[in-house]
């Protein structure tokens, strides 16, 4: 562009957003026709004349970035899968991008986005309204998995607290009333919103939980869930029942269970999250609440695609359903949506 006339020009004069002047020099096909000739119009008005970068497609494929916290939680690989097949549906690329964003982190992925010309981040992170906003004015953005209300960007997501709630319900009709809790990192809100609803469900039956039984770990790890649950059962009154909020956990407490001579389900039950390979692959198979892990990622590509399209849409929010899917870590239960 010319130094006369700027992107911060042009977003002032027609009222556009910064992000918006730059889809459209860079993904003009990403951009309404309505909207690139407005952009068009106020080169003209300010002295500059429309470009090529502005009237003609970009041959390249808009590039979509796929934030996510931990590459080796396995959870995330069905989000990125269902992503990457909408992005491929509407003609795009993706790039995963594994940071926390936190701090200088966060100014490290805004330089990425303008780098690589990104046309729109899914984030998987629990970010700051500051954080989340600031990725926003360079390209739009759509929460996915996790997310902050507050901010008023749309997100795609499912119902922590009442999925939680009802798994714990379950397990408690089932004759379960010692039931433990294994818990990742309170940064994130879905594991706030399932350590929520695991308690809300305990209170109204009545049932008291022990507090060194609500373990909270750094990060979703095999070896730290196994050791939290060793602890738990080498101890004089054990617990007859584990609800891990990850099938990763889950497995972790099977593996204790064992090593304490003790029989899943017979004389403890457990309860994972996710549905993840491992919930089938393991011996009993896991009960555990199924997420639509897939559809999740595809509905945010698709949502991030249209807001790109159309910047003017409005905020929109999606709570997809999960199913309890029982099997062998647990009594026989009809599985229930909700």
């Amino acid at each position: 562009m010319s130094k006369k006339v700027t992107i911060q020009m042009l977003a002032e004069y027609t009222g556009l957003s910064p992000a918006t002047i730059s889809r459209v020099f860079n993904h003009s096909d990403l951009v309404k026709e309505s909207t690139r000739r407005q952009v068009e119009e106020a080169m003209t008005a300010l002295g500059m004349p429309p470009t090529p970068a502005v009237t003609q497609k970009e041959t390249l494929k808009p590039t979509i970035i796929l934030n996510i916290p931990d590459i080796e939680n396995n959870y995330y690989q069905k989000i990125i899968s269902g992503a990457t097949v909408s992005a491929k549906a509407h003609n795009c690329n993706v790039l995963v991008y594994e940071s926390s964003l936190r701090n200088k982190r966060l100014y490290d992925f805004i330089d990425m986005l303008q780098n690589v010309q990104a046309s729109g981040v899914i984030t998987l992170n629990n970010l700051t309204v500051e954080a989340l906003h600031k990725i926003n004015n360079t390209v739009p953005v759509v929460q996915c998995s996790e997310y902050n209300p507050e901010a008023n960007i749309p997100y795609v997501t499912i119902n922590n607290y009442q999925s939680a709630r009802y798994a714990t319900e379950y397990l408690i009709s089932t004759g379960r009333n010692k039931i433990a809790f294994l818990n990742g990192p309170l940064n994130f809100r879905y594991a706030l919103e399932r350590r929520r609803g695991f308690v809300s469900a305990m209170e109204n039956a009545g049932l008291s939980v022990p507090n060194n039984w609500i373990v909270q770990l750094p990060k979703i790890n095999f070896d730290m869930a196994y050791a939290s649950a060793c602890q738990l059962l080498d101890a004089d009154v054990i617990p007859n029942a584990f609800f891990a909020i990850s099938d990763i956990l889950a497995a972790a407490a099977i593996r204790a269970a064992r090593q304490f001579q003790l029989r899943v389900p017979e004389d403890i039950s457990v309860i994972g999250f996710d549905n993840i390979d491992i919930s089938m692959m393991t011996t009993p198979s896991i009960t555990t609440v199924s997420q639509p892990c897939f559809q999740i990622g595809y509905t945010a590509c698709d949502m991030l695609i249209d807001l790109i399209s159309n910047p003017s849409t409005v905020s929109k929010t999606i709570l997809l359903n999960t199913e309890l899917i029982v099997r062998e870590s647990t009594v026989s239960l009809s599985a229930r949506r909700y």
